[in-house]
């Protein structure tokens, strides 16, 4: 259920033409990643394994 007063967020700008991005929440890293069907994945993901070259979105706490 959608209320007015939720914060909605359009996908397409946190991927910028990307299918992938980092999104990062209280010090962890999720990994969001849009399929071929166009469903949205979100997974936890290890700094150490994340390729230098996905975008960052940074959502203040």
């Amino acid at each position: 259920m959608v209320s007015e007063d939720m914060n909605q967020i359009d996908v397409s700008k946190i991927m910028n033409g990307n299918k992938k991005a980092i999104l990062r929440h209280a010090d962890k890293q999720y990994l969001l990643s849009i399929t071929r069907r166009g469903k949205l994945i979100l997974t936890a993901a290890e700094q150490s394994l994340l390729p230098k070259q996905y975008k960052v979105f940074l959502k203040e706490t």
